[in-house]
């Protein structure tokens, strides 16, 4: 806990491609169908990651919001889940 940066959090996803992935991480809509994932991750202000989470690439990032707030791995002190 000590040496988290809890002021300031960063939430971001990203496509990237997977052309040896299987079948089940999915076709990327904005890539002509090929393979795919997308990535959402949390970072504190100094950059640690507190979540990941990965996902087929046609999720919307929007509900990936919820998931990857849910999936920290650390839970600050002065939060209640």
């Amino acid at each position: 806990m000590e040496g988290i940066g809890w002021e300031w959090q960063s939430i971001d996803g990203s496509l990237i491609k997977a052309p040896l992935a299987l079948e089940a991480v999915g076709r990327n809509p904005t890539d002509r169908g090929k393979k795919g994932m997308k990535r959402s991750a949390l970072v504190d202000q100094h950059g640690l990651p507190l979540a990941l989470v990965v996902e087929g690439p046609n999720r919307h990032d929007v509900k990936l919001l919820e998931q990857t707030l849910e999936a920290r791995v650390v839970q600050p002190a002065f939060v209640k889940v």
